[in-house]
């Protein structure tokens, strides 16, 4: 799907309540998922990996301890037509100005 989706790993105290929150995996804009960046999630996946098919990923996880959680979390993000100029322009010049995004939708 379109968006953000991170595979996080959590401690859940007896009152419910979530804390130590690590992303461990991610996958953006319906791609492959992939090991999170960053010291933790790489050395805590480091002898795993995903596997990807035509239709989705698949990766048998570590066992966490009894208070410890995965969690799957998603986010989405839509630009304006302004945003999409800007980062447009941003990848294909060294900045982009207010002056330039309304001259480009001219």
């Amino acid at each position: 799907s379109d968006g953000l989706c991170l595979l996080i790993k959590a401690e859940v105290g007896s009152d419910g309540m979530i804390s130590r929150i690590a992303p461990v995996a991610r996958s953006f804009d319906g791609h492959d998922w992939t090991i999170y960046g960053g010291e933790f999630a790489v050395s805590f996946l480091q002898d795993w990996d995903f596997d990807h098919h035509s239709v989705g990923s698949q990766i048998t996880l570590p066992e966490l301890n009894e208070n410890e959680r995965y969690l799957l979390k998603s986010y989405t993000h839509s630009l304006s037509n302004d945003e999409a100029i800007a980062r447009f322009l941003n990848t294909v010049t060294f900045g982009v100005t207010s002056d330039e995004i309304n001259g480009f939708k001219d």
